[in-house]
């Protein structure tokens, strides 16, 4: 007698974070090094930055309280046609005068663990799934009372994520490494009565 076919658990519905504006605190700045991206065929290596955002919005049956968290995933470029540079320009409320300037923020994201600003957050509908997104961000009103984080933990996922890249930067590198030539790969080079001092490479 056969076994009977496996039943179907139901699929866990993650709860989302509310639409609109909403007070956030800078709870983590991650650096997860290169992911390698494919675009029609073409292959590119790009180093890429995360920052974890808490809100105070609570998760709706949390047994504990927990607060909702958001991730906004960069390219760590301090170029001005990335979307790092507006973003911190936005959340800052400044105009970066070069690109040094913006380089000497990106280094010191880690410190502004602490530091709150107004998200706009959007869901977006794709491929029969609904996404939660920081679409900008802006400073506190004048005299409005930011947040504290409370009782965040890096989630591991993100070691999984920077292990992921990393795997993928490898093999990227791999297959654009360049043999190394030996000196017996040039006989012809040696074997030259008319040496004028010059190799051909």
């Amino acid at each position: 007698m056969s076994l009977p076919a496996p039943s179907k658990g139901e699929k866990k519905v993650w709860p989302k974070h509310p639409a609109g504006s909403h007070v956030v605190v800078l709870a983590d700045a991650i650096h997860l090094g290169f992911r390698v991206t494919n675009f029609s065929g073409n292959e590119k290596k790009q180093e890429r930055v995360v920052l974890i955002w808490q809100s105070g919005k609570i998760e709706p049956d949390s047994p504990d309280g927990r607060r909702f968290e958001l991730a906004t995933e960069f390219t760590y470029s301090s170029y001005e046609n990335g979307n790092l540079r507006p973003f911190l320009e936005s959340w800052l409320g400044v105009t970066f005068a070069d690109e040094a300037e913006v380089e000497k923020v990106m280094q010191g994201l880690p410190e502004r663990v602490g530091t709150s600003g107004i998200a706009s957050i959007v869901h977006k509908a794709k491929d029969d799934k609904v996404y939660v997104n920081i679409k900008s961000l802006a400073p506190l009103m004048e005299g409005q009372e930011g947040l504290k984080v409370v009782g965040y933990t890096r989630n591991p996922y993100w070691a999984k994520k920077i292990e992921e890249y990393k795997k993928q930067a490898a093999e990227y590198d791999a297959k654009r490494a360049k043999p190394v030539q030996s000196i017996e790969e040039f006989p012809a080079a040696l074997e030259d009565d008319d040496d004028d001092g010059s190799l051909p490479f």
